[in-house]
């Protein structure tokens, strides 16, 4: 897995930290983001900058995304059109909290392409992704969780398969809701 040629697109708060593991467990990625100075600290890592995305994509065994949500990542597959440059036997890791709709749109496309999509996406924030921590919500193929589960062991702790495309994106939400329940009580609690 580690030989894989690996496009990781997205450098921000989770996806820096994610980045950082995968390197120091000896995974080759390629780096990308808007801002190239967000990943500047990963190239002595043994890190690359990506050059033109879609020709990136062309080339990668594995696409492995991070985005602000769900607006960047229908803009970058399928507007930048990352999805149709990929490879047939591709992978593809969504670890953005998305929607359910574009979660289902994605695998549904990928799977016409042969791509091999896992809509994935983590929790337990910053702290969990600098730690290597993170709870994951795996949604896709069975048999492609288990060729991945080597990867998400490297950044997370809590890791579930929850069936089908556009579970993870459902499992994650009911997750914000809880803790968005909670926080609210706690706060009732000490007024």
């Amino acid at each position: 897995m580690s030989k894989e040629n690996i496009l990781f697109v997205g450098t921000g708060n989770m996806g820096h930290p994610i980045a950082a593991n995968l390197l120091r467990a000896g995974y080759h990625l390629t780096l990308a983001d808007l801002n190239p100075e967000k990943f500047a600290d990963l190239l002595p890592l043994g890190a690359h900058a990506a050059g033109d995305l879609r020709d990136e994509a062309a080339k990668a065994d594995l696409i492995f995304l991070s985005l602000p949500g769900p607006a960047q990542v229908e803009s970058l597959l399928f507007g930048q059109g990352l999805l149709g440059a990929m490879k047939q036997g591709a992978g593809l890791i969504d670890t953005t909290t998305s929607s359910v709709e574009l979660a289902r749109r994605i695998g549904t496309e990928a799977q016409t392409r042969g791509i091999h999509y896992l809509e994935s996406p983590v929790t337990n924030a910053i702290d969990g992704a600098r730690a290597g921590t993170l709870g994951i919500f795996a949604a896709g193929s069975k048999e492609v969780f288990e060729k991945y589960l080597p990867l998400f062991e490297v950044i997370g702790e809590k890791i579930f398969f929850v069936g089908q495309h556009g579970n993870g994106a459902t499992v994650k939400l009911i997750t914000n809701l809880l803790w968005f329940v909670h926080a609210a009580a706690i706060g009732e609690g000490l007024m």
